[in-house]
């Protein structure tokens, strides 16, 4: 039975893939922006959203797991849950409430660091009952001049049908809200 237990996290630690930054992209970090990839479907979307950080990694790693500093960062966050905290590897299990156009979504997402290999990865806690279908995703740090290349994925389903501009706002549920918090914690001394 403990072995069983273990498979959500075994598939969690894969190494997420690699991505290309278009001209277009490498222009918008140059201006000091966040690049941001939409990848739209009827029930959800996913989201790519690229930064430069002025840190290291390791730093921006530590923010990434601050899952904590999202709450005030985020309006549409009402409340954060950690249940789970392991060091090694390093894990947590948080459920997050949000308020989404006066409704409320509850979601557990189940978090693994590889700080060795620079990335974390998410999906929802499939022993939690969730408002989502699915919701997935990934942090990437590579050193970059003078910084870090911070790639933040993330792919949810609602399923629900819904109107573009709703799908957008959920699958980048304040996206650039979080990258810049993350890029602003990190980069503090």
């Amino acid at each position: 039975m403990r072995a069983l237990l273990l498979i959500p996290f075994l598939c969690l630690a894969a190494a997420p893939p690699s991505y290309t930054l278009t001209e277009s992209e490498e222009a918008q970090l140059a201006k000091g922006k966040v690049a941001v990839r939409h990848q739209p479907a009827d029930t959800g979307g996913g989201v790519v959203a690229f930064a430069h950080v002025k840190a290291a990694p390791r730093k921006v790693l530590d923010e990434v797991m601050n899952l904590h500093a999202r709450v005030d960062e985020n309006g549409a966050i009402t409340s954060l849950e950690v249940y789970l905290e392991e060091k090694e590897p390093e894990r947590l299990g948080a459920t997050w409430t949000l308020s989404v156009l006066g409704s409320k979504v509850v979601f557990h997402l189940l978090y693994e660091c590889q700080r060795d290999d620079g990335f974390c990865v998410y999906q929802l806690d499939p022993d939690k009952e969730s408002d989502l279908v699915s919701s997935e995703g990934h942090y990437i740090v590579t050193p970059r001049a003078e910084g870090t290349l911070l790639i933040y994925m993330s792919n949810t389903d609602t399923g629900r049908s819904m109107p573009g501009f709703l799908r957008r706002w959920i699958a980048g549920s304040s996206l650039n809200t979080q990258v810049e918090g993350i890029r602003e914690r990190a980069e503090k001394p």
